[in-house]
């Protein structure tokens, strides 16, 4: 199955540099979204997507490499799918579980709020 997904090496080729083309797409589109909304006069759009930005450039570099250590000793006898699922799952990945982080601490400093509220009251 998996050198029917793989492909010949022209395809590999091609695959991987589509990859990485997504990878950037995926860090630049959350960059300009957070300026677009910060121009706008967003700041809380704005924090969403430069929360993801950050996780998109995180997920680009780390993840990319902690793939590669993982999927290269389980696709040993084919490199080049450890490596195409490494470019091309590693910053939706990023962005993905930055804005759980993110979900997660605003639950939080909402809770902690209405806490707070309490507490005055």
């Amino acid at each position: 199955i998996m050198p029917s997904l793989v492909g010949s090496e022209m395809c590999i080729r091609d695959r991987a540099k589509y990859g990485f083309w997504f990878m950037s797409l995926c860090v630049y589109s959350c960059a300009v979204m957070g300026v677009v909304s910060i121009r706008g006069g967003n700041g809380i759009t704005h924090r969403v997507w430069m929360i993801r930005f950050a996780g998109s450039l995180w997920g680009a570099f780390w993840i990319f490499r902690l793939m590669l250590l993982v999927t290269g000793p389980l696709f040993r006898n084919w490199e080049s799918a450890a490596f195409l699922a490494s470019v091309w799952l590693s910053a939706p990945l990023g962005i993905l579980i930055a804005d759980i982080l993110r979900r997660r601490w605003d639950r939080h400093a909402e809770q902690t709020r209405s806490d707070e509220v309490v507490m005055v009251q």
